[in-house]
């Protein structure tokens, strides 16, 4: 069991990481790969602590009240899959085939025991051994490949070709070695059961299974960067193996029916029609068709949806979310299989648009809203006193109250009718400096350390008279931060700056069979 993985990292005040999604989803063949079954994590759903607390009774962590830390006093945001508000980070997109793949598969994965290849890293330094291991319960197993380290560019593995010893037999593959790109990771089937048929191996990864009644199963698998997509059966199977596709070959080589030149898209490579057996539908996504995949319930069954909004199932519906400013028009698309028997209910009409291969697609348009927004600078930042080193760390520790005078302010205005208009808005903020601050009045809203992560809140209508603090952040701070996200300070010795700031409307769209 593994818990409290971190799904994103806090900033602290002394330690500002920011990670990617690939640095927290290439976590996952790697921990499961290693024997875990069971992942948790902390934080999944950013958040934030209550306002108005006194320094005694705050929620947050501070090394004034003996924490080994400095946190925000109201910001729990911890870079999560889900923003305090919402929001679906990409970071969520890239865990989501894991999950999908440990909700559908689970039952064949924990059973099974980690082999360790013969050829492993001799330390944590060692970029160029492959990083690898399998997971096995008889002639079943999954291989687990793992091609990304965080800030370190891995070396292009050429010429891969996997020699897997299981109980009864060695199953070596693919057919013909593969260059594994820096940024890859995966998992691969071997000895897949595919609901009768036997999957000797698979170039892709499976990542769900949909019983779609009397018109069969759905095996959804993944392709993986600039790996050609393989399966490889017995031969017997082309017997009762179907294609549509003139780019899909079959042959037979070393005793197996290969299918290669497979092409992944939203089309079904091929299927299988078992004698006295459900058909079998497979198909494989492109990768970045992968980050717009959710699977839930709809209308009495599962469906796959494909949306480059950020979409989401409850109360029996499908909805879907974004926050962005257009021009004149919102568009909202999404692709949904099995097809619907009927045109669902939506809060604005929708379009059936032309079938995706075997998706049925629907498209609406919402009328975008304005939000104008005013930034008046009221103050400019003065000289911040040196960093108090010290705590339990002794390190750098957060300025005492009194220090956040020097900081830089500004006045936000927004046409309350808007806001009330709007409905739901973002206010997004890209600032550079030390720790942001903002208030409605006397009474402060969120608060953030800097670390190169655009700073989002939800705005309400009675969110008036807002502004905006920056406390400087000195060249010389002993403060960690990633070198992308490092300012530029120009010779000067210190910076607070707002580059950019907007107000972002919240489209819903909400569907109901």
């Amino acid at each position: 069991m593994g818990a409290e993985y971190g799904a994103g990292l806090p900033a602290m005040y002394r330690r500002r990481t920011l990670v990617s999604a690939d640095d927290i989803a290439s976590m996952l063949p790697v921990q499961l790969g290693s024997g875990v079954n069971l992942m948790g994590y902390y934080m999944f759903h950013g958040g934030r602590n209550p306002s108005g607390l006194s320094v005694q009774n705050s929620l947050e962590e501070s090394t004034l009240t003996g924490g080994y830390n400095d946190t925000p006093m109201i910001s729990y945001d911890f870079n999560a899959p889900l923003g305090p508000d919402g929001q679906q980070r990409p970071v969520l997109s890239a865990l989501r085939p894991f999950h999908y793949f440990l909700n559908n598969f689970g039952d064949r994965l924990a059973p099974m025991t980690v082999r360790k290849p013969e050829l492993v890293s001799a330390s944590a330094i060692d970029l160029n051994t492959p990083r690898f291991s399998v997971r096995s319960a008889g002639d079943s197993a999954f291989l687990f490949f793992n091609n990304h380290v965080r800030q370190y560019p891995m070396p292009t593995q050429r010429g891969v070709q996997f020699s897997v010893k299981l109980s009864h037999q060695t199953v070596v593959f693919p057919q013909h070695p593969v260059d594994i790109a820096d940024g890859n990771y995966f998992i691969w089937p071997i000895n897949f059961d595919l609901d009768g048929t036997r999957l000797i191996y698979a170039t892709a990864q499976p990542v769900a299974r949909l019983d779609n009644g009397k018109a069969g199963l759905l095996y959804v698998f993944a392709e993986q960067k600039d790996i050609p997509v393989e399966f490889a059966f017995d031969p017997a199977v082309a017997s009762y193996l179907t294609t549509s596709a003139s780019e899909v070959h079959q042959k037979t080589s070393d005793g197996k029916l290969i299918i290669d030149g497979i092409k992944a898209g939203t089309s079904s490579p091929f299927s299988l029609h078992q004698p006295n057996a459900r058909p079998v539908t497979v198909l494989v996504l492109k990768p970045e068709q992968l980050k717009q995949l959710s699977i839930g319930d709809f209308a009495g069954q599962r469906h796959l949806v494909l949306s480059g909004q950020e979409p989401y199932f409850a109360s029996k519906g499908l909805y879907l979310r974004t926050q962005e400013i257009a021009p004149v028009t919102v568009d909202f698309r999404f692709a949904v299989y099995p097809p619907l028997d009927r045109s669902p209910h939506s809060s604005v009409p929708l379009i059936a648009s032309a079938k995706d291969g075997i998706f049925q697609v629907f498209e609406a348009k919402l009328k975008a809203r304005k939000l104008d927004v005013k930034v008046t600078e009221l103050r400019a930042a003065q000289q911040m006193p040196p960093v108090i080193i010290g705590g339990l760390a002794k390190a750098a520790m957060q300025p005492i109250p009194e220090n956040f005078r020097y900081a830089a302010t500004w006045q936000i205005a927004i046409p309350q009718e808007q806001l009330r208009d709007a409905g739901e808005a973002i206010l997004e903020l890209d600032f550079v400096g030390d720790i942001g601050r903002l208030f409605s009045g006397t009474k402060m809203l969120d608060d953030w350390y800097y670390n190169g992560q655009h700073w989002q809140y939800k705005i309400k209508p009675t969110d008036t008279a807002l502004t905006l603090s920056v406390l400087p952040l000195l060249a010389n701070a002993p403060i960690y931060l990633p070198k992308e996200h490092r300012p530029d300070f120009k010779g000067a010795s210190q910076v607070a700056n707002l580059r950019q700031l907007r107000v972002l409307p919240v489209y819903h769209l909400d569907i109901q069979p």
